[in-house]
């Protein structure tokens, strides 16, 4: 239980016996039939695991030992972990939705050579590790330590987001949140809140998020933390746009770029912009839609943060689509999944489709429409980005009914629905509904 949850790489036992090789006694083990080969991860590592009633008698006799042996134990194993997640994250496009932050120095544990050829390919290493990494942000939780679990969980933003594993991130920042607020450190738990909303808004659940949103926008109000304050009103603004409360996003949006103005966060300042574009774009300001989102990718270039021009471009595309711009959105669609490919973000590249599909159905090119978002649709399905699942079936049905094939529309539409009650968007699941009925009754006719 010390390494962790799950199958373990060599380095990971040798942090716990605070040798820095430990290929010895992983093959004294291994011949002993005390420790399992269980395969190669990502990172071309064997994997290794105890039997199951080896593992559970270790458990019996670790409640023996001494406890300064165990707590100096955990303590390499903790920073073993926090040295390579952190030089892996570094490695990462770092998340733009959230202000910079500072991982802190990294006690050496596994040789720096070493470290560096573990985490050469990061998304990787963050793949192979993930669920002890989860299982370690658990016990450090359990034990009071939040602040090390926060400091961890930070390290793999960049993975959950590339990865879409925002269900990851919810469930870490639950634990940290609650841990903050057993130990009385609101200004902790509300960070952990902050981010925990976020997850479940990227999740799709954003009517599960707003009140939480709004809570942290009150603590972050009351106690003047403006950068705080300037990207939750971005994900509020985001929240309610996924929302269609159009009304809602604006304001926020336009307040968010006033505040990044003022505290002089150029990376607050085109996300807001971004989210304020499509909330102008959906209220039918269409000209101003497209200014706000050019000067996102504006800044965006000018930073030179490919993960911040990856979502300007996005976004840009997506205002073009309902300013009936849809030629240019098709060009900027290719430059954003070109760049998505580059920097390996999934999600983005599904959104481009997405998106792509959008443009080709405002020209009228359908069967192109329906390429776009069936290439889309399957990204979605796998990485369980439930709300552009959802959209996507829903405009995979719209494109077929407009080619006329209304079985195969109706199939789509009835599994959008499906998708939309789940997330408690009923909006879009009466918009299905309706084309549903009508497909329904042309395939009759």
């Amino acid at each position: 239980g010390l390494l962790g949850p799950c199958d373990v790489a060599e380095w990971a036992v040798g942090a716990l016996l605070g040798e820095p090789d430990a290929s010895a006694v992983v093959t004294e083990l291994s011949d002993r039939s005390m420790l399992m080969i269980a395969g190669t991860d990502d990172t071309g590592q064997a994997r290794f695991r105890l039997h199951d009633l080896l593992r559970d008698y270790a458990c019996e006799e670790l409640e023996g030992e001494p406890g300064l042996e165990v707590e100096a134990a955990l303590s390499r194993v903790d920073d073993d972990w926090f040295q390579l997640a952190s030089l892996a994250s570094s490695a990462l496009p770092r998340d733009p939705f959230f202000p910079s932050v500072s991982h802190g120095r990294a006690r050496e544990v596994v040789p720096c050579a070493r470290a560096s050829r573990l985490t050469a390919e990061p998304q990787a290493w963050f793949a192979a590790e993930r669920l002890n990494l989860l299982g370690v942000i658990d016990r450090t939780c359990a034990a009071g330590r939040y602040e090390f679990a926060a400091r961890l969980a930070l390290c793999q933003a960049g993975f959950e987001r590339l990865r879409n594993r925002h269900d990851d991130g919810e469930r870490s920042w639950r634990a940290i949140a609650e841990a903050a607020m057993v130990a009385g450190d609101p200004t902790a738990s509300v960070q952990a809140r902050f981010r925990l909303a976020a997850a479940t808004v990227e999740r799709g659940y954003a009517a599960d998020a707003m009140e939480l949103i709004n809570e942290c926008i009150a603590v972050f109000d009351r106690s003047e933390d403006l950068v705080s304050l300037t990207f939750a009103l971005y994900w509020r603004s985001s929240c309610a746009w996924e929302l269609e409360l159009w009304h809602l996003s604006e304001p926020d949006a336009r307040r968010g770029v006033a505040l990044a103005r003022k505290i002089g966060d150029r990376n607050a300042e085109l996300i807001c912009l971004g989210v304020l574009g499509r909330a102008l774009g959906k209220l039918g300001y269409g000209e101003e839609a497209v200014a706000a989102c050019e000067l996102s990718l504006a800044i965006a270039v000018e930073l030179g943060d490919e993960s911040s021009e990856s979502s300007a471009l996005h976004n840009l595309a997506y205002v073009c689509t309902l300013a009936d711009r849809c030629e240019r959105a098709v060009r900027l669609c290719a430059r954003c999944r070109e760049l998505n490919r580059d920097i390996g973000d999934v999600r983005g590249e599904a959104l481009s489709l997405g998106v792509l599909g959008d443009a080709y159905h405002g020209l009228g090119r359908y069967e192109d429409a329906v390429e776009a978002f069936s290439r889309a649709l399957p990204i979605f399905r796998d990485h369980f980005i439930r709300r552009h699942h959802g959209l996507c079936l829903f405009k995979l049905g719209c494109a077929q009914q407009a080619l006329g094939n209304h079985r195969q529309a109706a199939q789509h539409l009835t599994e959008s629905v499906s998708v939309f009650r789940d997330l408690r968007l009923p909006t879009y699941e009466q918009r299905a509904l309706r084309i549903l009925n009508d497909c329904r009754l042309a395939a009759q006719g």
